[in-house]
């Protein structure tokens, strides 16, 4: 029974329904209607969160990567690049399309604490499902203030998950917990987001 909640949870609140829902919540905060947030979310998506999902299933047809999460340390240093390309590809693109200031530098900001995760993947194997929920809750509440901060019982609920599962250690998911606001908070204030 343990197992099977852990796989929900880890599951349900992976990398890339996160990342959507981050992307959504900047358009949603940084527009002025709703189908502006809509439009922009679908064409940020369009050029991150898809492409790397695309990826990642296409890696594990070819057994290239043991799952869609990449539960192996080593399998996820071509995910990796993908993804830093395509922040550095998606951060041009918003920026020529005139996207929402925030959004353009969420991928900045994405694109900054990939690359510290990406290092870090060399030698360890930190958390993303901890790191993509923690980056939620920080930009929610960063976004929505105080009332975000129930958000934040997302997080042990992940880190409980990842390690349950045997896929993390407790230190591999406290490690992503801090390291996410401690890039993203100074990130944001210091290009005018907070």
């Amino acid at each position: 029974m343990k197992i099977r909640v852990a796989n929900l949870i880890s599951n349900t609140i992976n990398p890339f329904l996160t990342g959507m829902i981050i992307i959504l919540a900047i358009c949603l905060e940084s527009t002025n209607t709703i189908p502006d947030a809509l439009r922009w979310a679908l064409v940020a998506t369009g050029l991150s969160m898809l492409p790397i999902f695309f990826v990642v299933v296409y890696l594990v047809i070819k057994r290239r990567v043991d799952s869609v999460f990449a539960n192996t340390r080593q399998q996820r240093t071509i995910i990796y690049f993908v993804s830093l390309g395509l922040a550095v590809i998606g951060c041009i693109a918003l920026w020529l399309l005139g996207a929402p200031y925030a959004l353009v530098i969420s991928f900045l900001v994405a694109l900054i604490a990939g690359t510290v995760f990406m290092i870090i993947n060399f030698w360890w194997k930190i958390s993303l499902h901890t790191a993509a929920i923690t980056a939620l809750v920080t930009i929610l509440i960063t976004l929505f203030g105080y009332p975000a901060l129930v958000s934040a019982l997302l997080v042990p609920l992940v880190m409980w998950s990842r390690v349950a599962l045997g896929h993390h250690s407790i230190l591999q998911t406290i490690a992503a917990a801090i390291l996410v606001p401690v890039i993203i908070v100074p990130l944001f204030l210091a290009l005018g987001l907070i």
